[in-house]
């Protein structure tokens, strides 16, 4: 089996991230990339306040104040902006009477205006990211150190993928940075059914699959709640509450990635279930989430 996601016209698009880590950050630079984070977090939240759903409204009536009101490149105000309008959907699909979206912290997202990721032969990291960050005369360049997945970075230098944005994370202490890598690829073999998942809250993952040769006839879909997995989290965060009162962090440490491999577990056996499902098909292949038009797109091909 194969995992694409498929436009509207059926261009199969694959996208994947890769972490890096930021090795010996200079403690100046740190300084003012730390002070745009702060910026960044202030910029996104005054945005939720307009309660944005729309990027190109939220833009019309905030942009120009923005310019104003914080001291950020162009680039970052407009991802504060997409971030907010994100954020505030998200929040609103899951919403329950009376709550209010808070948001306590978040990650900043540079896109390609705003960064590049450049090699360099030199003794500290032979990758380094530049970031346009304000109140410094072009780039401010961070070395980043890459693992297992360091073979899919070479291929951007290579024009195998493209590098859409990368996220600033930190997290106990150190920062992270995300790369988000994406390529457009043939679907292969002619595919005679597509096999349509779309995640959601109240089903873990819900798939229906078209065959082509019957495109208004969908066949018997399958649900997969992941009861097991919000059970587990449960219980882990009951578990997580009572170490922190008891202020035992390196219990809590422990608890968290055994959280995290039971939690791989579960969703591998979820994953190999939906590829059982989708096996019940003649060459299929997997949509993920953007399954607008599919229908009308595949009985056309």
């Amino acid at each position: 089996m194969t995992y694409y996601r498929v436009c509207a016209q059926m261009q199969s698009i694959v996208q994947l991230t890769v972490i890096g880590k930021v090795f010996k950050p200079n403690k100046g630079k740190l300084l003012n990339f730390n002070r745009d984070l702060d910026q960044y977090i202030d910029c996104v939240r005054w945005y939720l306040s307009f309660k944005p759903t729309s990027k190109k409204k939220l833009h019309k009536d905030a942009s120009h104040k923005a310019k104003q009101r914080f001291e950020l490149k162009t680039a970052l105000l407009q991802s504060a902006r997409d971030k907010a309008v994100e954020s505030y959907t998200s929040f609103r699909k899951v919403k329950k009477k009376g709550s209010h979206l808070h948001l306590r912290k978040c990650c900043i997202r540079f896109d390609a205006r705003a960064f590049k990721l450049v090699k360099a032969d030199k003794e500290i990291s032979s990758y380094w990211l530049h970031l346009s960050l304000s109140g410094s005369y072009g780039r401010t360049a961070f070395p980043i150190i890459f693992g297992k997945r360091k073979e899919l970075i070479e291929e951007t230098f290579h024009g195998e993928y493209s590098i859409k944005s990368v996220e600033l994370k930190k997290k106990e202490g150190k920062w992270y940075a995300h790369f988000t890598l994406s390529r457009e690829v043939a679907v292969p073999n002619s595919p005679q059914a597509v096999i349509g998942i779309d995640p959601g809250e109240k089903n873990f993952a819900v798939a229906v699959g078209i065959q082509k040769d019957s495109p208004s006839k969908p066949r018997k879909g399958g649900f997969w709640k992941g009861a097991e997995i919000k059970a587990l989290k449960g219980k882990y965060h009951h578990i997580r509450r009572s170490l922190g009162r008891k202020k035992r962090p390196h219990e809590i440490k422990k608890l968290k990635e055994k959280l995290s491999r039971k939690t791989d577990q579960l969703l591998h056996q979820l994953a190999n279930e939906i590829v059982d499902y989708a096996n019940q098909f003649e060459k299929p292949i997997i949509v993920l989430e953007e399954l607008t038009h599919i229908r009308k797109q595949f009985q056309k091909n």
